[in-house]
C-alpha cells in the first residue's frame, strides 16, 4: 500500500513533520514476518503447509517465531526430512491462537498451542520470556513485534523436545531408566 506525503518539511523545535494522507498500520503477522526478512524459513514452512491464509485471517494470535538463524542451528537435513505431519506439528507448536500476548503480560505457566500441545512460558527475573518444552529451554530474543492481528516473539531456537534423557526426565515416569542411564555414565553419551 502506498501512503503519500501531502505536506513535507513542517519544522518543529525538536524535529520535522511530514503530513501523510493515510494512517500507516502494521500488516498482518505474515506481512510483518516477510517484511522483517529474518523469517524466510518460517514463512516457507507456512506456505508449504497452506497456513498463510489461516494466519492472515486470524484476529488474534501470539507467534513464537524461530529466526532463520534459529532454524540454521538444526542438524543438516532436519527440515528436508520432515513429513508434512511433523512439519505441521512443529509450526503449530509455535502459535498460541485467539490471544495477543505482549512480553510484559506473560505470566509463568502452561499455554496451549494451536497444535493442542502445551508449552510452558517462563517470565524471567529481568522481564524476559523463555519457553520450556519437554525439558528444552528456548529464549525470546526479540519480543513484541506487533502486527495488525497479533504479535511475534523472536526465538533463538526452534521449540523441539530435548534429547532422550531430557524427555524421559520431563515425562517423570521413566525414573528407573534415567537412574540406570545415569549410573552407567550414559547420560552425556
Amino acid at each position: 500500500k502506498v501512503v503519500n506525503v501531502v505536506t513535507a518539511d513542517v519544522m518543529a523545535s525538536n524535529g520535522v513533520i511530514h503530513v501523510i494522507d493515510e494512517v500507516i498500520l502494521p500488516g498482518d503477522v505474515v506481512d510483518v514476518a516477510i517484511a522483517a526478512g529474518s523469517f524466510t524459513t518460517q514463512v516457507k514452512l507456512l506456505s508449504d503447509l497452506g497456513l498463510v491464509d489461516a494466519l492472515r485471517g486470524a484476529t488474534a494470535q501470539t507467534i513464537f517465531a524461530p529466526s532463520d538463524e534459529a532454524f540454521a542451528k538444526l542438524p543438516e537435513g532436519t527440515l528436508e526430512n520432515l513429513t508434512p505431519e511433523q512439519a505441521l506439528a512443529i509450526v503449530l507448536r509455535h502459535v498460541v491462537g485467539g490471544v495477543t500476548v505482549l512480553a510484559a503480560d506473560v505470566t509463568t505457566g502452561p499455554v496451549e498451542t494451536l497444535g493442542g500441545e502445551f508449552i510452558d512460558l517462563i517470565k524471567t527475573d529481568d522481564g524476559g520470556v523463555q519457553i520450556s518444552y519437554m525439558n528444552n529451554i528456548v529464549n525470546v530474543v526479540t519480543a513484541d513485534v506487533t502486527a495488525s492481528n497479533g504479535v511475534i516473539h523472536v526465538l533463538d531456537e526452534v521449540i523441539l523436545p530435548g534429547d532422550v534423557v531430557d524427555v524421559a526426565i520431563a515425562a517423570g515416569s521413566f525414573t528407573t531408566l534415567v537412574k540406570l542411564l545415569s549410573d552407567l555414565g550414559l547420560v552425556d553419551a
